[in-house]
């Protein structure tokens, strides 16, 4: 028997030294994310004689620091052995890195900032029509709507890009998106009729408009208790809300306008139109009706269907600048259904219909909603039908609840606009729940959100027998240049894609989360394409307690093709959730239906191990299989350098790296070479070639990048990358740097000189003229550097204003500022750049009004301290730290010395900030400049606003249409003469 010491002594041996073989980690965890980046460790196993580590298969190193900044679910596996090579210890540790940019948003995918489109090859439109619409008479001083629409021969869309020019209004173009576009050209200053002359690559249309001088609008507001009817061409101005009388019916007639009150800085209230009965709006294609602002630049209220009698048809019509309550949902609590955002609607739907029956009812065909705020919102039992009507440039479409929907053969892009900036807010193209919901035949796309947000569902649907299934049906639509994902589920919902478009989105299709324990959603995609999408196909999100995962997605005989992460993608990535961290495939939910279900597709990344019953995308044996799916099966394509950079730019701003896309996928392998040209000086004749290359897309690629790096880029006179020799392409965009002259400020930021004013009590009338006295402290005026004022985080201010007793703040500051300009005629026109908070009015050369006016919204000037029978003077400022810029004509210069004088008002009498900073910039020369490059004539210059003309006789001179800065042109013809004009 031991002895008691004995038995503790060898306790004590084998508690000294762990008994089993461990692997160890320092900063990091299973299950877990981590914001951007991570440093790890692994710890060797202090009992094995090798220790190994892999991250996603790639070796990395024991013992020492590793830093992870790859954005996406990561899988650390480490494994350690003994001298006979035995496995002694594995442990695999799975982890995200999120982008900080993303917020909440889609945990373990990179950022997708979708690429700048590209315009088509001017060959696929051969055969095509270009339809415009616009009024056919306008009245002058008012932005005239116009819409362009690409059509085949029998008139259905065609999606094609380009840019379409207007001769009659030559500095006037449309972005086509895919067939889709819209422009608000500038206002008419005279009397007569314009042709549109709109062209875009070998198409033309005319189109004639009107405009008017003075033309009389009758004025209505309130109730209609009997049926009216507006006949043809009337000129209606709304100034306050119309009511449409339950059992009424105001109809319109083709050509109206409808002018509607958008407030004033002492009445705020804008107009709206509630239609209790029925509004029925009978425009044509050749004479539309117009909904728009009385003000130009500003916002009237919208359109309100609050019953359930409530009825809008309306037929080749324009709405446009809606949506003046930038709160209206917290205003008005409860009258919409569900809303991410706040801002007023063009069209509120909320009258709901009892049990089965429909309420409001919204029918928009050949309209054309453009530039408004939300363009709609709806309620259980309502009914809205879009057809062959275009949704553009708004926050967003709106969200629909409950109503039985049908969109077919439309347009929702640009909410709210292509830019390159990242942004996750709910700029969705159309949020979507519950209800009977169709797309068919559409064009989605340009969001910073989704393109379609089908979210929770809401409630049962009171369109069909079944309950808590939603169905929705999205047929033959094309989803491009979507920040998120190209549409989005979750809810309770049956979806059905059938031969859709996914591309250049974040995600094609994600089947998101479940509502509750319901069925759904559940989707099946089938007969699809997805192309250059960040991931095409997905199963899962990332939201955690409080959801579940019982969703299923089975996509099936589509092709899914060079996404730039996962062509297919499963997994929910929280560590609250029970099934996440695996990647779903063969396990059903509980309803017995498979999680994700990827077969019979073709795949360009493989993935024999989740997905084994697909094929390997072939480029060329199965290239032709794209054919169907192109705007123009079997055409040329555009090939273009794609970035949001100016198309020509500073030579210093030479990037060295360039993003060649295709305008769309090809069912042809495409080619195209490219040179980069140096010459040290623009004017000169020779150039250096600095590099060269080509670059080959399979079938089905449409993204390539040219890397070519230029020593001191900002010493040659131009740069130009060319494409050159495209087969199976046209070549539709390069890039172009050029030395831009320097331009001297009149007026510099942080400038000296100035003298100021702080005194509460108006000052002299004549203080905004030359000759004021402005000399001394002894005339109230004090010497100033800008930026000046007080209160600003972040600002180091040259002159710090007296900011006043509490209560009794100094309502607002002036500033004078002289300054001596030689000859004026050589100036084209002035950049006026402005910092301030909360507002400032501008007068040059003592303008008998302001010359610019800045605020966050209107408001009166010159002040005056009789004005102060309210605590709010002006808007308050929320773009404290912004400068703006606004356009002052060259005709306010005088020759020899100039004064600005400028008013700087607050928001209220405490207000505890206030900055003033500003800069005063003569445009670019009028300077029309022939180069050489690559044998081709090339004219440029650099004020954007110019118009280039042209003649071959020098009597007859023309706007040449859509010119802009660099111009290649063609030697065809014996005499060419060119100029600029302001």
């Amino acid at each position: 028997m031991l002895s008691l010491p004995k038995l503790l002594a060898i306790v004590a041996s084998f508690t000294a030294v762990p008994a089993f073989a461990a692997i160890t980690f320092t900063n990091i965890a299973d299950k877990q994310k981590y914001q951007d980046t991570r440093t790890f460790t692994v710890v060797a196993d202090p009992l094995a004689v090798t220790t190994t580590a892999a991250i996603d298969g790639i070796a990395i190193a024991v013992g020492s620091s590793v830093t992870i900044t790859d954005v996406r679910y990561h899988e650390l596996r480490a494994e350690s052995r003994d001298a006979g090579g035995a496995l002694v210890d594995s442990k695999l540790v799975r982890f995200i890195i999120h982008a900080g940019v993303r917020e909440g948003s889609e945990d373990g995918i990179p950022p997708h900032t979708p690429f700048k489109s590209v315009p088509d090859a001017p060959s696929a439109f051969v055969g095509k029509t270009l339809n415009v619409s616009a009024p056919a008479a306008w009245p002058v001083g008012m932005p005239v709507p116009a819409a362009v629409m690409l059509r085949d021969g029998a008139d259905e869309n065609v999606r094609l890009n380009g840019i379409v020019n207007f001769g009659g209004f030559p500095l006037a173009t449309a972005t086509m998106r895919r067939g889709w576009g819209s422009v608000q050209i500038p206002a008419a200053t005279a009397a007569g009729t314009t042709d549109f002359a709109a062209s875009v690559n070998s198409l033309t249309t005319s189109r004639a408009i009107t405009f008017e001088a003075a033309p009389v609008f009758t004025t209505v507001s309130g109730a209609l208790a009997s049926n009216t009817n507006w006949p043809a061409n009337s000129r209606i101005h709304v100034t306050g809300t119309l009511t449409v009388n339950a059992g009424v019916t105001l109809t319109i007639g083709a050509g109206t306008i409808v002018k509607i009150y958008t407030g004033t800085a002492t009445n705020g209230s804008a107009a709206e139109i509630r239609v209790d009965g029925a509004l029925q709006v009978n425009g044509t294609e050749a004479n539309p009706i117009v909904f728009c602002p009385d003000t130009p630049g500003q916002r009237w209220g919208g359109i309100e269907l609050r019953t359930a009698t409530s009825l809008v048809n309306a037929q080749h019509a324009f709405f446009t600048g809606s949506g003046e309550d930038e709160n209206w949902t917290g205003n008005n609590s409860g009258v919409a259904g569900s809303s991410h955002q706040a801002e007023q609607m063009l069209f509120l739907v909320v009258g709901s219909g009892s049990g089965t029956a429909f309420g409001a009812q919204l029918q928009l065909t050949n309209c054309f909603c453009i530039d408004n705020q939300q363009i709609m919102n709806s309620k259980t039992n309502t009914r809205i039908d879009l057809s062959r009507t275009l949704y553009q440039r708004a926050i967003t479409s709106g969200e629909l609840n409950g109503c039985l929907l049908t969109i077919d053969r439309c347009a929702l892009i640009e909410f709210p606009s292509e830019t390159g900036n990242f942004v996750n807010d709910d700029n969705d193209g159309l949020y979507l729940t519950n209800g009977d919901l169709s797309i068919t035949n559409t064009v989605i796309g340009f969001t910073k959100d989704d393109g379609v947000d089908s979210g929770g569902s809401g409630g049962d649907n009171p369109y069909t027998a079944a309950t808590d299934i939603t169905p929705y049906l999205s047929q033959n639509n094309w989803y491009e240049g979507i920040t998120h994902e190209g549409n989005s589920l979750s809810g309770t919902r049956e979806v059905n894609f059938i031969g859709c478009v996914f591309l250049n989105c974040g995600q094609g299709v994600e089947a998101g989360y479940s509502e509750g324990t319901l069925n759904g959603p559940n989707a099946t995609t089938d007969g699809c394409l997805f192309v250059s999408n960040m991931v095409g196909v997905r199963w899962g999100d990332n939201y955690g307690s409080g959801y579940s995962y019982n969703q299923t997605h089975e996509v099936r005989n589509s092709i899914v093709l060079n996404s730039l992460y996962k062509d297919c993608l499963s997994g929910q990535w929280h560590p609250s959730q029970t099934n996440a961290w695996i990647y779903q495939t063969t396990a059903l939910n509980t309803f017995g239906r498979q999680y994700f279900n990827v077969h019979n597709n073709y795949l360009s990344q493989p993935d024999p191990a989740h997905h084994p019953n697909n094929l390997a995308w072939n480029p060329a044996a199965n290239g032709a299989l794209l054919a169907p799916f192109m705007p123009v099966p079997g055409s040329n394509v555009g090939v273009a350098i794609s970035s949001y950079a100016p198309a020509q730019s500073d030579t210093s701003a030479y990037p060295g790296t360039f993003t060649v896309r295709l305008s769309t996928f090809s069912s042809q392998a495409v080619s195209v070479g490219y040179s980069v040209i140096g010459k040290a000086d623009a004017f000169g004749s020779g150039e250096t070639v600095l590099a060269t290359g080509t670059l080959n897309f399979a079938a089905g690629e449409t993204l390539k990048t040219i890397t070519a790096a230029v020593a001191s880029p900002g010493n040659y006179g131009l740069l130009r990358v060319a494409l050159t020799n495209p087969v199976n392409a046209e070549v539709t965009g390069e890039a172009w740097y050029f030395k831009t002259p320097v331009t001297t400020p009149l007026i510099s930021l942080a400038s000296t000189g100035w003298r100021y004013r702080e005194t509460r009590s108006e000052p002299p009338a004549a203080w905004k003229t030359l000759a004021f006295d402005d000399s001394s402290a002894a005339t109230e005026w004090l010497a100033c550097t800008l930026p000046a004022g007080f209160g600003v985080t972040g600002v180091t201010f040259g002159t710090t204003a007296t900011r006043g007793p509490d209560n009794d703040i100094t309502r607002a500051f002036y500033f004078r500022k002289k300054f001596t300009v030689t000859n004026p005629a050589t100036v084209p026109g002035l950049t006026f750049r402005i910092r301030r908070d909360d507002a400032a009015a501008v007068w040059l050369n003592n303008d008998a009004t302001p010359t610019v006016l800045s605020a966050d919204g209107s408001f009166v000037a010159p002040y005056t301290y009789a004005m102060t029978g309210t605590a709010t003077l002006v808007p308050n400022s929320t773009n404290t730290g912004n400068y703006l810029t606004y356009t002052i004509p060259a005709s306010k210069l005088v020759a020899g010395v100039n004064i600005l004088a400028i008013e700087v008002h607050q928001t209220s009498l405490n207000s505890g900030d206030l900055i003033l900073d500003c800069e005063l910039i003569p445009d670019p020369s009028l300077e029309l400049r022939l180069t050489h490059a690559g044998g081709q004539p090339v004219l440029y210059w650099f004020d954007a606003t110019a118009l280039l003309e042209e003649s071959v006789d020098l009597g007859a001179w023309l706007p040449a249409p859509g010119a802009a800065s660099p111009l290649p042109f063609s030697t065809d013809l014996p005499k060419q003469f060119f100029r600029l004009r302001k």
